[in-house]
């Protein structure tokens, strides 16, 4: 890859590219004849010729071509020189204009080949070459055109060039064996291709595709009229013969006795000339019924417009072998007074619309100017409208523009009441808009409800005749009024009929819903006393299994008890039988006894644990106030003594009581389960009951809701017979209303004009406010002061804004001027300053003080708004895209600095 590198130059030191300013450049590049090139300073490249690669010069600028995009200087100083380091100072250099045969080695960007020249010359190593469809290998002679810092630029010799295009010559060749005349090449429109001079690459021409063309493989082949030229041209983008397009000429070859040139489309109208003719005529039609037709008289017209007035015909009677011969050029003259030819001022006007757009994409602002008393309303407005534009509409002063500074002052002095003033304006102004736009869109909704009813009263009137023709009674026209009459009874009543019928089943349905909605109350009032019950017979359930518990733990109990007094029985038995003494001490006793004998052999029989002894004093408590207690026995020593308590000893004499209580305890246990197993039947009966219940209370539910769907269905039957009984009474009504009805539906421009009128009767007056409140608030009682503001205000308030301006802003404006004859002041300080003008030229101007000029009626209101109109829209619109653009292109910078 060859880089390329800009030069970067500050914005201060880097002088403006205009001809007659001293710039500073650098040569970047040698094009022919050794002219040095600077590329990338000022966007287009600046010619300077006597210089070298690498100088740093400062140069005189002599033209500016905007056409060719190229700038041509005359070198002045030479600042700095710099030698270019040669590879080998043997070897030949390399100019512009040398022709070379190459080899392409690398293939660039952009369909670019790269080759390299080795050892071949001094200040170059590579050639880069422009070609479609190249391929590395490729051999072909070549131009260089432009020598940079180590490389070189070329372009294919022209001998090249023809022999790329011996493919379509060897296709003309190779057809049948006839002269290329044969073809009856159509001519085209001879005005289209007057004096054709360029017939290089690249060139750009506007014609009409014959419709007689012939078609020559995939071109349209015709001759141009009164040349020598064959056009081959490749349909694309949809056009057909016949149609007007824009075409690039991409070859051309001039060996045959023919010129053939190839060309492709590059735009195509696809507006056709019946829309375009349809397009002009109203264009016309609005001209004319705004007066732009009308000039000046025939005595004050200007020599430079009899060009853009209508000319008419004579005939003249000679004695010639003729006779008659037409005699062209006289004006056409009504009531003393020329009449401007609207077809050049649209011409004229559209050229100025697209200038003006270019000027407000710019962000140029513009001066209205037009002191006629048709004009200065409308002037204002429009400056007003425009946002950024000034006015002046009473008088324009010597010097407005030339002697700024005086009038700066002047402005200055009644520059706090003009802004109150416009504060004051702006209000009323928006509010008369707002009053106006309501006023229309009500007398517009107004338009389209009373065409909406003229409509439906026509498909009535339609029906009603289609019933009538249906029914042979009522054939008569006389007699349509009455059976339309007829009819509508005869429906009216069967829909009544109807509507009493499913309201007869609607009161039967709601009282079965009220029967239905008792039935369920009942039962579900049935349903809560079950539950109740359910509860009172679960909690007693829940009680007697609580005492069927307790009783059968305590029969353990004193089971067990009961094991325990039969074994102390036994283990005395035992004690007799061996001999061994029983002793039976005291509680008390029985504890220092086992105090004092820790050490000695065990004699004493232990206690049982304290819950089993604790359940025996509990036992012994409730059969008796005695207190003896037992435990199981563990196996002692034979010993000849034994200690054993008294609780022991006489728990034996409660084993009868025990035996009762266990008795007791099985008969209670027995009762409580005949009680629990009757409690269960009654719980199962409750439950049974309970859900019988249930199921029928979900069966009434589902009739209520099937009634309710019935009934809901009936309303929405009933509400529809209701609506259409109203259609048929509101039909009878518009029967009666419709010859009222035709004269609502008034066109859009009428209700325009009512609100005008309105706004102008009742609106404006009251919306007035009174100026002289401001002055008087400022000054008081100082009458001669308040009428040189007054009349400073009158004549400075629409340039009041251009304060904020600079010298050179003020240049940059451009100037709409209407009435030349009167504004020539104005004329001649825009043209002193250099400000671009547009005037609105009457017969009696010149256009030659115009930059850009429409030739139409200046004393006619109407022509002047036509015209002011047509600016202020081309105006806004090209500001509303102008910050559209901006806001896209902030977005753009948004995303791509988030992207970063």
């Amino acid at each position: 890859m060859i880089k390329t590198q800009k030069t970067k130059q500050n914005h201060n030191n880097k002088g403006k590219l205009i001809p007659g300013n001293l710039i500073t450049l650098k040569i970047t590049a040698i094009g022919y004849n050794n002219i040095g090139i600077n590329e990338f300073s000022y966007g287009i490249p600046v010619l300077v010729p006597n210089t070298k690669l690498g100088d740093i010069v400062q140069v005189k600028v002599l033209k500016k071509d905007t056409i060719k995009n190229i700038a041509i200087a005359k070198l002045v100083k030479m600042i700095k020189t710099k030698k270019v380091k040669q590879i080998n100072s043997k070897l030949p250099t390399l100019t512009p204009g040398t022709s070379l045969t190459i080899t392409i080695n690398k293939l660039g960007p952009n369909s670019t080949g790269i080759a390299d020249l080795p050892n071949s010359y001094n200040n170059v190593n590579k050639i880069v070459v422009k070609k479609p469809s190249l391929k590395v290998g490729d051999i072909f002679p070549v131009e260089v055109t432009r020598i940079k810092k180590g490389y070189a630029f070329a372009l294919l010799n022209p001998q090249n060039k023809i022999s790329e295009s011996s493919t379509i010559e060897s296709n003309i060749d190779s057809a049948p064996k006839q002269d290329i005349n044969a073809f009856n090449f159509s001519a085209a429109k001879p005005f289209l291709f007057k004096g054709l001079q360029g017939t290089a690459a690249g060139t750009k021409y506007t014609l009409v595709l014959p419709k007689k063309a012939k078609r020559y493989l995939k071109h349209i082949v015709f001759k141009l009229a009164n040349t020598q030229n064959i056009l081959f041209v490749k349909p694309s983008l949809g056009a057909k013969l016949g149609d007007k397009v824009q075409i690039q000429i991409t070859k051309s070859i001039s060996d045959l006795n023919y010129v053939i040139l190839i060309a492709n489309i590059v735009q195509y109208n696809q507006i056709s000339t019946t829309e375009k003719n349809a397009i002009v005529r109203t264009n016309l039609r609005q001209m004319l019924k705004s007066g732009m037709h009308y000039g000046e008289k025939a005595i004050k017209c200007n020599a430079r417009m009899k060009n853009y007035v209508w000319t008419r015909k004579k005939i003249n009677k000679s004695s010639s072998a003729a006779g008659i011969s037409l005699v062209s050029g006289t004006p056409l003259i009504k009531k003393g007074r020329n009449i401007i030819n609207l077809l050049k001022t649209r011409r004229c006007l559209t050229k100025a619309l697209t200038q003006l757009t270019k000027y407000a994409v710019k962000g140029k602002t513009f001066l209205f100017v037009g002191t006629k008393k048709a004009a200065s309303g409308l002037i204002s407005r429009a400056a007003l409208f425009s946002k950024k534009a000034f006015f002046v509409n009473t008088r324009w002063l010597g010097g407005m523009l030339t002697n700024w500074k005086t009038i700066l002052k002047s402005i200055l002095k009644i520059r706090p009441i003009l802004k109150e003033k416009q504060i004051v304006i702006k209000d009323i102004l928006e509010k008369r808009q707002n009053i106006k736009t309501r006023l229309i869109q009500k007398a517009l909704l107004l338009r389209k409800k009373s065409k909406l009813m003229l409509k439906k009263g026509k498909q009535l009137l339609q029906m009603l005749q289609s019933n009538q023709t249906n029914n042979t009674a009522l054939i008569q026209t006389n007699a349509f009024p009455a059976a339309a009459q007829q009819l509508q009874v005869q429906s009216s009543k069967i829909l009544n009929i109807k509507r009493k019928e499913f309201l007869s089943k609607g009161i039967l349905l709601l009282e079965k819903q009220k029967q239905l909605s008792l039935k369920k109350r009942d039962v579900i009032l049935q349903s809560t006393v079950l539950k109740s019950k359910a509860i009172s017979l679960t909690n007693t359930y829940r009680q007697l299994l609580n005492n069927l518990i307790l009783s059968r733990k305590k029969l353990r109990e004193l089971k067990a008890l009961l094991i325990i007094s039969q074994e102390l029985q036994v283990f005395k038995q035992q004690a007799k039988d061996s001999n061994t003494n029983l002793y039976l001490v005291s509680y008390n006793k029985y504890q220092s006894l086992l105090d004092q004998t820790m050490g000695a052999k065990n004699f004493v029989i232990s206690n049982p644990p304290k819950e089993i002894l604790n359940k025996m004093v509990s036992l012994i408590k409730t059969l008796k106030n005695s207190q003896t207690n037992n435990l199981k026995l563990k196996a002692v020593d034979q010993t000849k003594t034994l200690l054993l308590t008294q609780l022991l000893s006489k728990f034996n004499l409660f084993v009868p009581n025990i035996k009762e209580n266990i008795n007791n305890l099985q008969t209670s246990i027995k009762t409580q389960k005949t009680s629990l197993t009757k409690i269960l039947l009654l719980l199962n009966k409750v439950k049974n009951q309970m859900g019988y219940y249930l199921t029928l209370k979900n069966k009434l539910m589902v009739e209520l809701l099937k009634i309710k769907q019935t009934l809901q269905l009936e309303r929405n039957i009933i509400r529809v017979l209701r609506r259409k009984l109203k259609q048929i009474s509101a039909q009878k009504r518009l029967i009666k209303f419709l010859p009222k009805l035709r004269y609502l539906p008034t066109p859009a421009y009428k209700i325009e004009q009512t609100a005008r009128f309105l706004m102008k009767r009742f609106v404006d007056p009251k919306m007035k406010y009174p100026m002289d409140l401001i002055y008087d608030e400022k000054l008081r009682r100082q009458n001669n002061r308040k009428k040189k503001w007054q009349r400073l205000e009158k004549y400075l308030g629409g340039i009041s804004n251009m304060t904020k301006l600079k010298e050179k802003q003020i240049r940059n404006n451009v100037a709409i001027i209407i009435g030349q004859q009167e504004e020539m002041n104005a004329v001649r300080e825009c043209k002193k300053l250099g400000i671009k003008m547009f005037h609105v030229v009457d017969t009696n101007c010149n256009p030659g003080f115009a930059d850009h000029f429409i030739p139409a009626n200046d004393d006619a209101r109407n022509s002047i708004k036509f015209i002011l109109g047509k600016f202020l829209t081309r105006i806004r619109l090209a500001q509303k895209l102008k910050i559209s653009f901006k806001k896209t292109l902030r977005k753009n910078l948004k995303n791509k600095k988030a992207g970063r």
